[in-house]
């Protein structure tokens, strides 16, 4: 059985896949502001992943794909990094994002900039770990994320345990923001990663992380009226360059069929 994830078939389509991932992460930076208004940072994270949780299983469900974990080794190592550090990290980090614009402030509010590290750091090292796994053991990848979130999410669901955390305040913007973090961004946002990656290099799949902090300043400006100081609208600037920069190079090495270089690793937005 042939599995095409949304219909993505060829490159083309995966270009365009990515395109809207990176859209739908950077957005979701803007959406865990209104989240997180209503929830503790920790519980919000719990929610949005187990609601990413139910839609990878059911898509697994939907094409028949087998339940059953195929490395518990790559399950447990890849849902540490990418779930319980880069999931929990990115959610405390959430005003660290000027980070990504502009790394030699580090002044005012340290703790957030960490979170921030720390989740790249997660992400990173994650993305090697599912590479290591995928190449050793060939394992679904739709079948690790389902389990690697379940596997990743269970340490962060003790915290509450151990410090009692204030309740959700469960209203429709939080549902709306819950939604669209669970659903859009993590659960969809993850399948739509795995069918690029099957078609596109590593290298230019994660051409995205230049273009997820910008689209997620930009959105808050518009939305809550926040205002970017020149050092953050040079830092945009600079991304832009570099995105192109790389995307020129990354075609120019496609069309003389050299195999790409450029192994950054993308940001998740939530």
């Amino acid at each position: 059985m042939t599995h095409h994830l949304f219909g993505i078939a060829s490159k083309r389509a995966a270009y365009g896949a990515l395109v809207v991932l990176t859209l739908i992460w950077g957005v979701n930076w803007m959406a865990m502001k209104f989240g997180l208004q209503y929830a503790h940072p920790v519980i919000y994270n719990i929610e949005r992943t187990l609601v990413a949780i139910a839609v990878v299983f059911a898509v697994l469900l939907w094409e028949r794909r087998p339940l059953k974990p195929e490395s518990w080794t790559a399950v447990i190592v890849t849902g540490f990094f990418q779930t319980t550090i880069n999931f929990g990290a990115t959610t405390m980090a959430l005003a660290g994002l000027v980070l990504v614009v502009e790394p030699w402030n580090w002044q005012g509010e340290l703790a957030p900039k960490l979170w921030a590290t720390l989740s790249g750091f997660g992400w990173a090292a994650g993305t090697v770990a599912t590479k290591y796994f995928q190449r050793q053991h060939r394992v679904d990848m739709l079948n690790l994320i389902a389990w690697q979130m379940v596997a990743g999410i269970i340490p962060i669901c003790l915290i509450p345990l151990v410090y009692p955390l204030p309740p959700t305040q469960w209203n429709a913007v939080y549902v709306s923001a819950l939604f669209f973090a669970g659903v859009i961004a993590t659960g969809i946002g993850f399948i739509l990663w795995t069918a690029i990656l099957t078609w596109l290099p590593a290298g230019t799949a994660s051409l995205n992380m230049f273009a997820i902090p910008v689209i997620a300043l930009v959105s808050s400006m518009l939305v809550f009226g926040e205002r970017l100081t020149a050092p953050e609208w040079l830092g945009i600037a600079s991304i832009g360059v570099g995105l192109a920069i790389v995307s020129v190079r990354a075609w120019l090495a496609s069309r003389r069929g050299e195999r790409e270089v450029i192994e950054a690793p993308a940001i998740e937005g939530g």
